[in-house]
């Protein structure tokens, strides 16, 4: 799937490569809740034949495959709201503020994080505009439509030129002042990153233009090109971008290469300092110490008790001491053993503090935890879930299948030690399944067949594919404090060779209906024969 699309798919699974599958999802506080609750739990079915289960693939395995990524959802502005003057929220208005005080060295790393800030918002605010235009232009059957898609494309183009007039002017004063001389490449990697960002949204424009093939849009057609090689040529004289990209030439790699870093130098505005601690390594020694307690109360009773009985230092009260000696040794480990068992599935396997970057206000914590479910124990509405949508002749068939629960509760604490424009988190998920396809079968199995008019029998190779089911259940309070809970289903199709496809299903819980398109949606890697084999 194309990058630009990916940003629009929140709360969707998608693919990312061959052997990972990602969930981006947006959390904001209720307004007036001193912490706002999410919970989203993973339920991952997977066919036995591939042999996972609590044996083969532990806690440890699945939280080295996994990867969550948090950081502050990017402020939503408008061109207007981000051009405006008068709007302190802009990053534009407060550079200007900060111009006043550029002599304290405070001022000078605020500035740099204004500017960062100011490419994530310019970049998303490009980003929605030509997504709702590409829309727009999908569905425009009438003259009139049309029309209006034109006007608003070349808004856009006019608010992108303002922004940069603006971008250009502050840059002049601001690198006037000798203090401001420091931020000289910081100005130079922000024009970069937006000259990437506006490629990557603005072909997707182009594209949907000429698609659409009407004459009344060749003006915008004709605007969009110049402004993608203006922008192009610029990247050829400051990034030595080749100006014709050549199959497989070693030079391209520079591309992607310095695109990636300069995104994620613009996203060190909205990164969060993370602290992730596992809950059993925090008390781990706290209940060992404890079981240890009772051990010793144990053995000391007894030895004590066998001091009354037998004569000190003679053969029973030596043996007897060994023997309890070795009970009190076997039941500190068993009680130990006990413990971690039981105590420990009251608490999340993981605790990840939340805070801002050069603060030690905690601003949420993700709680999670991992283990297998027996599938006689799978909750009702996810049991009747998992039996939809299959086909029609095995609805009810006895499946052999592990049953994965991955559990997350999100707190968001209230926002009064933040700024009002940074409010949400942005948690994306990622999750590695090679480890599941490790004792898979060949992708492509031998398969014979009588030719119903030739009579002759034919050789092929068909597909052999695994279907790993997953069903995601998000449970959150509305702002009228109401409780909500959603369900989708998801299957991945995945053979020895990695994912093939993910599919969007459509189910119902019995209240309502299951978010998904019924027929699945192509992603990752081209099928080059339709899956005729289902495990």
């Amino acid at each position: 799937m194309d990058p630009f699309w990916d940003e629009f798919e929140t709360g969707e699974i998608h693919f990312r490569d061959k052997w990972q599958f990602e969930l981006k999802s947006e959390f904001s506080p209720i307004p007036g809740q001193k912490q706002s609750e999410y919970t989203q739990e993973f339920f991952v079915f997977i066919p036995t034949a591939l042999q996972i289960n609590a044996q083969t693939y532990t806690k440890n395995d699945f939280f080295r495959d996994q990867t969550n990524l948090i950081r502050l959802q990017t402020p939503i502005f408008t061109f207007e709201e981000l051009l405006n003057p008068f709007s302190l929220r802009s990053p534009l208005v407060k550079l200007k503020e900060l111009q006043t005080t550029i002599q304290q060295k405070d001022s000078v790393v605020a500035m740099e994080q204004e500017l960062k800030l100011f490419a994530n918002i310019c970049n998303t605010s490009v980003r929605n505009e030509v997504y709702q235009l590409v829309q727009a232009l999908d569905k425009a059957p009438t003259l009139k439509e049309i029309l209006n898609c034109k006007q608003c494309i070349n808004e856009l183009l006019l608010n992108i030129e303002k922004a940069n007039v603006e971008f250009s002017r502050l840059k002049e004063t601001i690198l006037k002042h000798p203090e401001g001389l420091a931020l000289h490449h910081i100005f130079g990697y922000i024009q970069d990153a937006i000259s990437f960002s506006l490629n990557s949204s603005l072909t997707v424009l182009l594209e949907a233009l000429r698609l659409k093939a009407d004459p009344i849009l060749t003006e915008c057609d004709n605007n969009v090109s110049d402004l993608l090689l203006k922008e192009k040529k610029y990247r050829e004289n400051k990034l030595k971008e080749p100006s014709q990209l050549e199959k497989d030439a070693i030079r391209n790699e520079a591309i992607l290469h310095q695109s990636g870093l300069l995104n994620k130098f613009i996203l060190d505005a909205l990164q969060l300092k993370t602290q992730r601690q596992a809950v059993d390594e925090k008390y781990r020694s706290i209940i060992g110490s404890f079981a240890a307690a009772l051990a010793m109360a144990f053995y000391l009773t007894l030895f004590i008790w066998q001091g009354a009985v037998f004569v000190i230092n003679s053969l029973p009260f030596i043996l007897f001491s060994i023997l309890i000696y070795v009970v009190k040794d076997r039941l500190k480990e068993e009680l130990k053993s006990l413990s971690y068992k039981h105590v420990f599935k009251w608490f999340p396997d993981y605790t990840t503090e939340i805070s801002l970057p050069n603060q030690n206000d905690v601003i949420g914590i993700v709680n999670e935890s991992f283990s297998f479910v027996n599938i006689n124990h799978v909750p009702m509405d996810i049991s009747h879930l998992r039996n939809q949508e299959f086909h029609s002749y095995l609805e009810m068939i006895k499946r052999q299948e592990q049953v994965i629960h991955y559990k997350r509760k999100i707190i968001i604490y209230g926002d009064t030690q933040r700024e009002k424009s940074l409010k949400g988190l942005n948690i994306l998920f990622r999750y590695d399944i090679h480890n599941f396809l490790i004792k898979a079968s060949n992708p492509y199995e031998p398969y014979t067949v009588l030719d119903s008019e030739t009579l002759e029998l034919s050789h092929i190779s068909l597909p052999k594919v695994y279907h790993i089911n997953i069903i995601l259940k998000n449970t959150y309070r509305q702002p009228d404090l109401t409780e909500k809970v959603e369900w989708k289903k998801f299957r991945i199709v995945a053979d020895k060779d990695g994912i093939k496809r993910i599919q969007n299903v459509t189910a119902t819980n019995g209240n309502g209906t299951v978010k998904g398109n019924g027929n699945g949606i192509m992603i990752g890697l081209q099928d080059k024969t339709s899956d005729l084999q289902i495990v």
